[in-house]
């Protein structure tokens, strides 16, 4: 026997291997239907997607990861609306009067606000001469406050 032959399955593997090298072109079709279905039994995924429906779903401990995401998300969001709200304040003499959706979102535009009650990724506003409560919704259903009370700094309701 020839130290260059083997025996393996004949033709099969050596079809793919000429002088010590691989020449991916010629590797049979049915061993590369062989990698993906050892690919598919063994349960992995291809961009979150299971390819075996027996695969269980996506551990607890993601989507709370996810859900604080939002939660995370929507105190950015009324933290941005509190700079808005106090912006408003300096350009109308220390006053919250008048101090509506509209009015904040001509100072930030980047942000939704609305009248009515809180949304999710739109900010309510309420305000008074000296004082204001924004709030807002996360996906989650949790709801944020900012509460600026007269005389005092801005109080941030985070508790969830």
């Amino acid at each position: 026997m020839a130290p260059h032959s083997m025996s393996f399955s004949g033709n099969l593997l050596r079809r793919g291997v000429e002088g010590g090298k691989i020449d991916k072109r010629k590797i049979p079709p049915c061993i590369v239907l062989a990698v993906f279905a050892l690919i598919i039994l063994t349960g992995c995924t291809l961009g979150g997607v299971s390819l075996n429906p027996n695969q269980k779903k996506l551990p607890k401990q993601f989507g709370e990861e996810i859900n604080t995401a939002y939660d995370v998300k929507a105190k950015a969001i009324l933290r941005n609306a509190s700079v808005a709200a106090e912006v408003y304040c300096a350009e109308n003499n220390g006053s919250y009067s008048g101090m509506d959706a509209a009015a904040l979102s001509q100072i930030e535009p980047n942000l939704k606000f609305t009248d009515g009650p809180p949304k999710e990724d739109a900010v309510s506003v309420t305000a008074s001469v000296d004082s204001y409560t924004l709030a807002t919704s996360s996906i989650t259903g949790k709801i944020f406050k900012a509460v600026k009370k007269p005389d005092q700094e801005v109080i941030f309701d985070f508790r969830e």
